[in-house]
């Protein structure tokens, strides 16, 4: 089983936890990481506001789109405010070859109801693109480094693949 694990981290409690299910995927098979970051480094809240309001013109460091070689798309989601952050929405909308992929979606979250929010937005940007269900792990930012509980997730996830 190959995977593809794919963040967009704030503060990095998003990363951490990404970074501890590429590891436990990596046991199953082969599993790459990366970050998903804007090309122009600079921030602004200019820039901000335009790619809140207008996601498609993110402009993404370059970062594997085209999905035919994995089985599985794991994503890392920081649930901060009322929307899919812009990068994780232009990402979507580039990304191709995801049908018959099995995909997980990690959310990290201060407020539950936002992150079960968020995660009816990201599948219905997925749903025109897969046939599987997505498997939603949901993590609060106040459980991240606590072992037992991120493992616990991780693994029931993982175990869902089949």
């Amino acid at each position: 089983m190959k995977s593809l694990v794919v963040y967009y981290s704030h503060f990095g409690n998003t990363a951490y936890v990404a970074s501890r299910l590429q590891e436990a995927l990596a046991a199953k098979g082969s599993a790459d990481i990366f970050a998903l970051e804007y090309a122009d480094k600079k921030k602004s809240l200019a820039r901000q506001f335009l790619y809140r309001t207008f996601p498609s013109l993110v402009n993404l460091a370059p970062i594997p789109a085209d999905l035919k070689e994995y089985d599985v798309l794991c994503l890392g989601i920081p649930v901060i405010l009322g929307s899919p952050a812009p990068a994780f929405q232009k990402y979507l909308n580039i990304c191709t070859n995801l049908y018959n992929k099995k995909i997980i979606c990690c959310y990290v979250y201060g407020i539950e109801r936002d992150a079960r929010n968020y995660a009816k937005q990201i599948e219905k940007m997925l749903t025109p693109k897969i046939n599987q269900p997505i498997i939603n792990i949901f993590i609060h930012w106040g459980n991240v480094h606590i072992e037992g509980f991120i493992t616990q997730a991780i693994n029931e996830a993982i175990a869902k693949l089949g």
